[in-house]
C-alpha cells in the first residue's frame, strides 16, 4: 500500500504539468529522430567528406602556387658555386641510381616539350 501511495505522489497530477512533460518528451524524441536520420544519410555524409577534401586540396593548391611564384626570384639568387655543387650532387645521384634518374629526365623532357608547344 505504501508503494502505491508513493507511486501516486511521483506521478504528475496537474494537467499543465502532464502537458509540459509530454511536450518535453516530444522535443527529445524529435531530436533523437533527427540525429538518427543524419547518421543514416550516407549520401550527405559522403558529400560532406568530398567538400572537406576539396577545401583541403584548394588550400594545398594555394600554398603550392605561392611557392611556385617565388621560384623565379630564388633561381635568380642562386650563385654559380651553389649551382655547380647541386649539379655535382645530381650527377652522383644519377650514377648511383640510373633508373629513377632516367624516369625523372623523361618526365622533365615531356613537361618542357609541352610548355614549348604552347608558345
Amino acid at each position: 500500500m505504501q508503494e502505491e501511495g508513493a507511486a501516486r505522489e511521483a506521478e504528475p497530477t496537474e494537467p499543465e504539468q502532464i502537458r509540459a512533460e509530454i511536450e518535453e518528451t516530444r522535443e527529445e524524441l524529435g531530436e533523437t529522430v533527427e540525429a538518427l536520420a543524419e547518421k543514416a544519410d550516407v549520401k550527405s555524409q559522403a558529400k560532406a567528406k568530398v567538400d572537406e577534401r576539396k577545401q583541403v586540396l584548394k588550400e594545398k593548391q594555394q600554398e603550392l602556387k605561392g611557392k611556385a611564384s617565388d621560384l623565379p626570384r630564388r633561381a635568380r639568387e642562386v650563385k654559380p658555386e651553389d649551382a655547380k655543387r647541386m649539379a655535382s650532387q645530381a650527377a652522383e645521384t644519377a650514377r648511383a641510381r640510373p633508373g629513377p634518374t632516367m624516369a625523372a629526365t623523361l618526365v622533365l623532357a615531356l613537361l618542357l616539350l609541352r610548355l614549348f608547344r604552347r608558345d
